[in-house]
């Protein structure tokens, strides 16, 4: 998980500082990870990642968030 969410923050930093002619481009992620062991169905990985993207939007937008549990 900390390997992907720093893919994905650079991923964000370069979206927020690219050469946009219009208007700025920023992004929310969620990051989740599958252990096919323990959770290996690929729709809970998706849930899981959604999960966290709506996090970042309530923590305002424009971030990265980790899937941590499920509320």
């Amino acid at each position: 998980a900390t390997q992907a969410a720093l893919v994905a923050e650079k991923v964000r930093a370069r979206l927020a500082t690219g050469p946009w002619t219009h208007r700025a481009c920023t992004a929310s992620i969620g990051v989740a990870t599958l252990r096919p062991q323990i959770n290996g169905d690929p729709h809970s990985l998706v849930a899981r990642a959604d999960r966290a993207l709506y996090q970042a939007k309530r923590h305002g937008r424009n971030r990265v968030e980790v899937f941590a549990h499920w509320d």
